[in-house]
């Protein structure tokens, strides 16, 4: 099932699903916790962040996601001074999105006035979570950060801290606020703005291509004396499009102070959070490998006959598992099957201990095909995972040459019911291993990605010599 190129655009800055908003919320913990952060905060402040962060990770694996989202609806993560929050944005069915995952509005009128036909369907937004952002006394985060506490109030007085009024005579800031100008002084990192505006006039007049609105920017880390400034922008004639300009150090904390001094844009606070312009992951292919039967493919296959067998062969007695099943489907009447498809199934993922164990019932490589699929969709304690520990492995694709692919794609892709195929256990995972001198596996692998799973690319400099593996989630 083949995605078109606008859901594959807008994929591009989707969170689609509640496994990749946990791995987010993973992400975001795990470097909070090894103090890993672009931003640098106070010991204080970190430990307050990593609280928020511990209460957040728990609540997005534990509220009810929606079963079924609309075809363009993306969740969104944001991190702000006063809260941390998560909701759901759906957007209308028509729009279109460009190849950097902005949703392109349409164009203007030649008079420059915006069309008086106000009646466009918008995105809409729901909350789902938010998590507030204690304060503190300004005088306490002065001293926490080693400032001087006029030095803190000039700053607030300049805007380059924000303050919150909860009653009371006292100054009070974000817990989590940082030293204004201290993550865009560090040159090893990326920096940062993603709040839709306008460049400073002087920017500008230095940098002519880059008039009109400018909806994000990515400084690279200097390297050499150099740095890369990618820009996602929409001149004031044309489309939204990126541009890359590499520029000297000393240009780039001249253009930083500017940015920061000056115009529309603001530094993101979750910059060291969301992937970075151009980065691979984004647009990785991992990131929507999913099963997505439609009506049509249940239709189709409950007119089959399956005939279906389940042992196992290991130590259930000791908690270890990983039974082999088979199933085969037939049309009415026939002998000979359209589909033959062998495998074998772990209900949770094995300890060292199990590992070993399973291992004398493996002659497949399946736990070493597993931990290939679990390096390749990365993120910590990936193979914890609620979504990643009940896993079908397909060892056998059978077919006859003159199988129809429709019906072959229906198979396939209504695995993950197969508790209505005879068998007590569905999946949420499911990894296919095709050996590489299969007679068939060009067929097999082209089947596979029809239906919507992901190749595990080997790497280069140590390449794969049993099997090519495949995998796809139960649900999107």
């Amino acid at each position: 099932m083949q995605m078109d190129t606008n859901y594959q655009n807008f994929c591009v800055n989707a969170i689609l699903s509640q496994r990749e908003a946990c791995c987010v919320a993973d992400a975001m913990l795990e470097r909070c916790k090894k103090n890993d952060l672009d931003i640098p905060l106070s010991e204080e402040s970190r430990k307050v962040l990593m609280e928020v962060l511990y209460q957040f990770a728990y609540l997005v694996r534990s509220i009810p996601f929606p079963k079924r989202l609309p075809r363009y609806a993306t969740y969104e993560i944001d991190l702000f001074h006063e809260c941390l929050q998560l909701g759901l944005v759906v957007y209308p069915e028509g729009t279109q999105f460009d190849e950097h995952g902005y949703p392109c509005t349409d164009d203007e009128d030649e008079s420059g006035a915006e069309s008086e036909d106000d009646n466009t369907e918008k995105p809409t937004y729901r909350p789902m979570i938010r998590i507030p952002i204690p304060t503190i006394p300004l005088k306490v985060w002065a001293e926490q950060n080693g400032v001087n506490r006029n030095t803190a109030r000039a700053w607030v007085a300049q805007g380059r801290i924000k303050t919150f009024d909860e009653g009371g005579n006292e100054c009070r800031v974000s817990a989590i606020q940082y030293l204004p100008d201290a993550p865009y002084a560090n040159k090893k990192i990326h920096v940062r703005f993603r709040t839709p505006g306008f460049l400073p006039e002087k920017v500008v007049k230095k940098y002519p291509s880059l008039a009109g609105e400018v909806l994000d920017i990515l400084i690279t880390p200097v390297k050499d004396g150099v740095c890369t400034l990618i820009i996602i922008s929409r001149p004031p004639e044309g489309k939204l499009g990126a541009q890359s300009l590499t520029i000297r150090e000393d240009e780039r904390a001249a253009l930083v102070r500017t940015l920061l001094k000056d115009g529309d844009l603001k530094p993101s606070l979750d910059q060291c959070y969301r992937p970075p312009v151009g980065d691979p992951l984004s647009g990785a292919p991992y990131r929507y490998a999913s099963l997505q039967p439609t009506a049509e493919d249940v239709a189709a296959v409950e007119k089959l006959r399956v005939a279906s067998v389940c042992r196992n062969d290991t130590d259930e007695a000791n908690g270890v598992s990983m039974p082999r099943f088979s199933m085969e489907f037939y049309n009415e009447d026939e002998d000979e099957p359209i589909c033959s498809i062998t495998g074998k199934t772990v209900n949770a993922k094995p300890t060292p201990e199990e590992t070993l164990l399973l291992a004398v019932f493996d002659p497949n490589d399946l736990i070493e095909c597993r931990n290939r699929v679990f390096s390749t969709i990365g993120g910590p304690k990936q193979g914890y995972a609620p979504w990643n520990q009940s896993i079908m492995f397909l060892t056998g694709i059978e077919y006859p040459i003159d199988a129809g692919k429709g019906i072959l794609e229906s198979i396939v892709r209504t695995l993950p019911r197969s508790a209505n195929k005879g068998l007590s256990f569905s999946p949420t995972l499911l990894i296919a291993t095709v050996p590489l001198d299969d007679a068939n596996l060009d067929g097999i692998a082209e089947l596979l990605e029809r239906c919507g799973f992901a190749e595990v690319q080997e790497d280069k400099n140590d390449p794969y010599d049993d099997y090519r593996v495949f995998f796809a989630y139960a649900n999107p």
